[in-house]
């Protein structure tokens, strides 16, 4: 999952190289590279697969889970804020774009409509975000009708071809894809030929892409590439092993870090001339000395655990306040017992619930 993330966050920084360079996107390269912002669907399907294996693992072993909901807010408020913040500090004395303040504090609360950003890229943060609050209900609806589920996907995919459209309508379905993928791999499923479908939809979303791509947009045909990537990487063995080299698990690990800085990186490697290769790692780079200095330290156990436990009582009485459930029960996530585990394909830290991960060192 570490090399997946690698690759979603070096198509964007190779997007923004091409992008903040100004070339001339006539070659067949530059295109390619400038469909880059795709990683994004990439990070969203991501998302939707290590949020949901571990209660869908327990499912198959058990034949249903419980799922706590004020524990989850609370791990993804520690997990997302503290690099965000860091990085909205960093920006807003060091970056390129001058934002008054009250357009500061809007992107820090995640309030996106008319905000002047500080970073372009922050403008997922926010889909992210509110695509937590409804995964429990994406996750309980799959565990309880995976036809649904998937009726539910295509007429978003419909939806997204109308004037219904909008941002967080069209990202959604990448997310309830990672969850299937996740349903997938939980189930065991022989999943081969998910890669020559991937490589086969990934040309046709390429051959039907505009080049001159705002950077902010997606399309099914790129979410479902993403999709079969994602199922791909865990049914066959030597993508699995690519995956997993020890270079490209360090710059997964620290994609988040890299995702929020590398438009720093770059945006200086262009005032000093660097050339494309200096501005890509330049913005790797960035990225990865934040990690190590900002990101890391915070994801340690006994300072998350610190960070989390508060946040997790405060949304409990949040959630006794307006009487809501803090949890979902078994009886609700239940499915049916399989009679083999779920199978294990990556270490357990890859597997947790983290969109990004905060895996040690190879």
């Amino acid at each position: 999952m570490d090399g997946l993330r690698a690759i979603a966050v070096l198509a964007v920084v190779a997007h923004h190289v091409v992008k903040y360079g100004h070339a001339s996107v006539a070659s067949l390269m530059d295109r390619v590279l400038l469909q880059g912002h795709h990683g994004v669907e990439l990070f969203f399907v991501i998302s939707g697969f290590c949020l949901s294996w571990p209660v869908l693992a327990r499912v198959q072993a058990a034949g249903a889970a419980s799922f706590d909901i004020a524990a989850y807010g609370a791990k993804r408020l520690v997990r997302i804020l503290p690099p965000f913040y860091i990085a909205i500090a960093v920006f807003a004395v060091l970056g390129f774009e001058r934002v008054p303040l009250h357009d500061v504090v809007l992107q820090a609360l995640f309030v996106d409509k008319g905000t002047h950003l500080l970073n372009p890229s922050f403008w997922s943060l926010p889909v992210e975000f509110r695509w937590y609050l409804l995964f429990p209900l994406a996750l309980l609806l799959w565990v309880r009708s995976a036809r649904a589920f998937l009726s539910v996907v295509v007429l978003l995919f419909v939806l997204g071809q109308t004037r219904a459209m909008s941002t967080d309508l069209a990202a959604l379905p990448a997310f309830m894809l990672g969850i299937v993928a996740a349903g997938i791999h939980v189930r065991g499923w022989k999943a081969w030929p998910a890669l020559p479908l991937f490589a086969v939809a990934a040309f046709l979303a390429f051959a039907q892409t505009s080049s001159s791509d705002s950077g902010q947009d997606t399309s099914a045909l790129w979410e479902v590439s993403m999709f079969l990537l994602v199922v791909a990487a865990g049914a066959v063995p030597f993508v699995r092993s690519l995956l997993s080299a020890a270079p490209i698990v360090l710059v997964g690990a620290a994609s988040y870090s890299i995702y929020l800085f590398h438009d720093l990186g770059i945006g200086y490697a262009e005032q000093w001339h660097w050339g494309r290769w200096g501005a890509a790692a330049a913005g790797v780079g960035i990225g990865l000395v934040m990690w190590m200095l900002a990101e890391r330290p915070l994801m340690q156990s006994r300072v998350r655990a610190a960070l989390i436990a508060p946040l997790k009582t405060v949304l409990q009485r949040c959630f006794k306040f307006t009487g809501l459930p803090a949890s979902i029960p078994p009886s609700l996530l239940a499915g049916a017992r399989q009679s083999k585990p779920a199978p294990v394909l990556w270490p357990q830290h890859v597997l947790s619930p983290e969109p990004f991960s905060s895996a040690p060192l190879p």
